[in-house]
């Protein structure tokens, strides 16, 4: 009588403990898949806005290094066709920047990484494969470049303009431009290689 009793208490126990035990587990496992699904989800709209940065990075790029191909241009047929006299006159008394057809000042572009910063600081890079990282942080790193490259190029050689300097001068000073076209080229293929993966994401 005493082991039905114990049978029974113990059979009672265990009805108890299974359910429960059972309802804790669904819970973490509830968890876990919404935890999950929150997080796949949060990684979708991080790409989404990582492509967008780097699309809207790569017209800006585009854009300018239109631009600077078509001052280079402007500036190399003025520097043909002014004679050796007005070459070597003061940049201002030829006609300034009216001589550069299209001239519209330095243009250099503001490149964002913003959503790439935070994708960092939040930690959606993590669920990316390495290729994926590897690729946005060379990336990134390169328009890091670019900028840093692009500011000291331009500020060192089209600032230091002034009175005295010679039209010619002005001339082989924006010459640098192809540095920066040059530039611009192997950036915009960075953000090809970056928005292909991305794409297959």
């Amino acid at each position: 009588m005493m082991k039905q009793k114990i049978k029974l208490y113990l059979y009672s126990q265990l009805n108890q403990f299974i359910p429960v035990v059972l309802g804790v587990y669904i819970g973490i496992v509830a968890s876990n898949w919404n935890e999950n699904r929150v997080r796949k989800q949060e990684q979708e709209e991080f790409i989404t806005n990582l492509i967008l940065e780097i699309e809207t990075n790569k017209e800006k790029l585009v854009e300018i290094k239109a631009y600077q191909e078509a001052i280079l241009t402007s500036a190399r047929k003025a520097g043909s066709e002014l004679d050796d006299q007005l070459l070597e006159a003061p940049f201002w008394k030829v006609g300034h920047w009216k001589l550069i057809n299209g001239w519209e000042g330095l243009k250099i572009p503001t490149l964002e990484n913003a959503v790439q910063q935070s994708g960092i600081m939040t930690n959606a890079l993590s669920g990316l494969d390495f290729t994926t990282i590897h690729l946005i942080a060379r990336s990134y790193n390169h328009q890091e470049e670019y900028k840093i490259y692009a500011q000291k190029l331009i500020f060192d050689n089209l600032t230091q303009i002034d009175n005295a300097t010679k039209t010619i001068e002005v001339i082989n000073k924006l010459e640098v431009w192809q540095d920066m076209i040059n530039l611009a080229n192997a950036q915009i293929q960075e953000y090809d290689k970056t928005l292909e993966n991305l794409s297959l994401l």
